[in-house]
């Protein structure tokens, strides 16, 4: 405590033991059209090597570096590989035209970008640069290999992520279940936006506020509502929402007022209200229903 307040790590791990259990419960499997935003909830290798076959970097000729002593040198085209081909076999002292992606043929070592050939004729290239074994070849597993980490669990899925998945071929995920929450905004002088605002009333802004954090950090907001300063009205609305949801989120009615709603009613119901060091929002308040 700080000068009898509670700083704002001390009231975030007070928050976080509350909000233990909710990581107990037992996780589902999405397919991952619909993983995006999700949590993941275990670890995931890769079931493969990535890539899994040598393929060309570039758009060019699979050679082998040898065949490339001296510079320039035409060599004989013995055909072309585009990316979905099976796997050739370069005879020596040939060139495969070769595309992007493309297997890299057997007894090839290297591939020379297009930008350093010339093609005197449909069946001839024309090599003008000389390359080292393994140059513009990627080689099977060089981004990951097979039973490697991919994703450690409590990875938040981005469009990255998605991607990584679906290139290991994965088709589902195990994922955490989403919290379902509930928001209750008090106070009598809150009125709904499109509404007529009367004398000393205002647009009700804590509510919306609430429920777009809540499900941009993976809940799933279930209920909305808005209470009067009425403990009986609060109590009604607040056995609605521990009914459909996993945590209450409320706003107002817990500072040191006549008309403190949330306060009166779960004070004497063993909830904890106290003083946050920051401002605005200090009074701050905590309870199991």
């Amino acid at each position: 405590m700080t000068s009898g307040r509670r700083s704002v790590e001390e009231h975030e791990q007070h928050v976080a033991e509350l909000l233990g259990p909710l990581r107990e419960k037992s996780p589902l499997r999405v397919p991952l059209a619909h993983a995006l935003h999700r949590t993941l909830a275990e670890d995931i290798e890769s079931p493969l090597d990535l890539p899994p076959f040598r393929n060309s970097q570039m758009d060019g000729y699979a050679v082998r570096a040898h065949d490339l002593a001296s510079i320039p040198t035409d060599l004989p085209v013995q055909g072309v590989v585009a990316a979905g081909d099976t796997v050739a076999v370069l005879e020596p002292g040939h060139a495969l035209k070769i595309m992007t992606g493309a297997p890299v043929p057997d007894g090839a070592d290297a591939v020379v970008p297009v930008e350093d050939t010339r093609s005197p004729d449909p069946d001839t290239v024309t090599v003008e640069r000389s390359v080292t074994p393994g140059t513009y070849v990627r080689e099977a597993g060089t981004d990951i290999r097979k039973g490697d980490l991919l994703l450690p669990a409590g990875t938040v899925l981005a469009a990255r992520h998605i991607a990584a998945l679906a290139a290991v071929g994965l088709t589902s995920i195990p994922v955490r279940a989403r919290p379902r929450v509930a928001i209750i905004s008090t106070g009598s002088e809150l009125v709904t936006a499109g509404s007529e605002l009367g004398p000393g009333q205002i647009f009700n802004s804590n509510g919306p506020a609430l429920a777009a954090s809540a499900t941009a950090n993976g809940a799933d907001v279930v209920t909305i509502d808005h209470c009067h300063d009425d403990p009986e009205e609060f109590v009604t609305m607040l056995r609605h929402a521990v009914g459909v949801a996993d945590v209450v989120f409320t706003s107002g009615g817990v500072s040191k007022g006549d008309f403190e709603v949330v306060k009166d009613t779960l004070g004497p119901r063993g909830g904890q209200f106290v003083s946050v060091a920051m401002q605005p929002g200090g009074p701050q308040g905590t309870a199991v229903v």
